[in-house]
């Protein structure tokens, strides 16, 4: 009975501790009088509505989310050696290779300004373009030639 309990009681801590570990929060990046810079970490539910609680009380009420974006923050690089070494007589000889692999590491970032967003701006009314003026009037003597309905032209004007 009493291992039975003590078996229940460290599931229930590790239980508690796997919690902690998937639970998410926002930590500070950056931040001033206009807004700031909040990244999540862990699960992102729990860090977004951390954020919020932030934000809000970082401007005192409102706040606009004016982006959302995965930052670069560094990299990681991963290496892997292999060889062998190899002894003839007195002498010791070691052969090997080795690869490496470097990756971005990056993390979910929010940016905010303090204060309502700013409504769209108005739309612009687009006016059609006058009309060109007249051309000159046509020079004395000319005509325009119409063709008429049996093809034959037809000298029009003066």
């Amino acid at each position: 009975m009493v291992r039975r309990l003590a078996s229940l009681a460290f599931t229930l801590g590790a239980l508690v501790a796997l919690n902690a570990c998937i639970t998410g929060y926002a930590e500070l990046v950056r931040r001033d009088q206009a807004g700031g810079i909040l990244a999540l970490k862990g699960d992102r539910q729990t860090a977004m509505q951390d954020a919020q609680a932030q934000m809000q009380a970082h401007c005192g009420g409102p706040y606009t989310v004016v982006s959302e974006e995965n930052a670069v923050v560094g990299e990681q690089t991963q290496a892997q050696a292999g060889g062998s070494a190899h002894q003839y007589g007195n002498s010791q000889y070691q052969s090997g290779s080795s690869h490496s692999q470097t990756t971005a590491v990056t993390e979910y970032r929010i940016t905010y300004a303090c204060g309502a967003a700013a409504p769209p701006p108005a739309p612009v009314a687009v006016q059609a373009a006058p009309p060109p003026p007249p051309g000159p009037p046509p020079a004395a003597g000319g005509g325009v030639t119409v063709q008429g309905s049996a093809g034959v032209g037809v000298q029009a004007g003066p």
